[in-house]
């Protein structure tokens, strides 16, 4: 989608862009954060498994073994990163799009002939209201 002004939006599908980023934030939700848990598990808890002998390999195996079986734990930590970072833009760029609208009026279009005319009994349309900022004042 164009803009009016012939810039490109920004809010437009990119795929040079999103594809390495959607593999990017999987891959960190099936290798990094997964490695990460269990750094912090074993600095805090102590061994891993039930002989709290088992390594980062038995802990990957039951991670790969629970997404195998769809346990939505293990799930919505790999798609978790992907899943924050895709709701933080889709907020940010929610926020720009009402920011865009906001300062930007939007003209009434000018009547022509074929226009019909608004019959003198009918209200006019509401007039979009200014955002009025508060004045603060130090006296």
């Amino acid at each position: 989608m164009r803009r009016s002004t012939g810039e490109p939006d920004a809010a437009a599908f990119n795929p040079r862009l999103e594809v390495p980023l959607a593999a990017a934030l999987l891959a960190f939700g099936l290798l990094g954060l997964p490695a990460l848990i269990f750094g912090v598990g074993q600095a805090l808890l102590g061994g891993y498994g039930a002989a709290e002998n088992g390594g980062i390999g038995a802990f990957y195996a039951d991670f790969f073994g629970d997404l195998g079986s769809f346990s939505l734990r293990a799930w919505l930590l790999a798609l978790g990163p992907a899943l924050i970072i895709y709701a933080l833009r889709g907020i940010l760029r929610q926020r720009a799009t009402n920011d865009d609208a906001d300062d930007e009026p939007v003209a009434a279009p000018r009547p022509t002939r074929s226009t019909p005319r608004p019959a003198a009994h009918a209200p006019a349309p509401a007039a979009r209201r200014a955002r009025v900022e508060p004045r603060v004042s130090r006296d």
